[in-house]
């Protein structure tokens, strides 16, 4: 039986130099969002909060980076999910 989850934010611990850009997929990349891109800095005191509003039964993280000599350090990666329904209507 499927859960249908809801995606509310994932949260990122990371270090780097360049944009970040983050995107959720779900299962073979039917239906996807893209996050704002987000800066990096070679050091900081703060983890960044991207949200989302995206409703699938499993979803992916794809995380890149899109110019040469970028470069980013992920040590810690929170997604938020909360089961939004246990089947789906009809």
């Amino acid at each position: 039986m499927p859960i249908i989850n809801h995606y509310a934010a994932i949260e990122l611990r990371i270090r780097g130099s360049g944009i970040l850009n983050t995107k959720l997929l779900s299962m073979d990349d039917i239906t996807e969002e893209i996050l704002i891109p987000l800066t990096m800095q070679s050091a900081t005191n703060r983890q960044a909060t991207r949200l989302s509003n995206f409703t699938e039964e499993r979803a992916r993280v794809r995380i890149w980076t899109e110019n040469i000599d970028e470069t980013l350090r992920l040590t810690e990666l929170t997604i938020y999910v909360k089961p939004r329904a246990t089947s789906y209507p009809g």
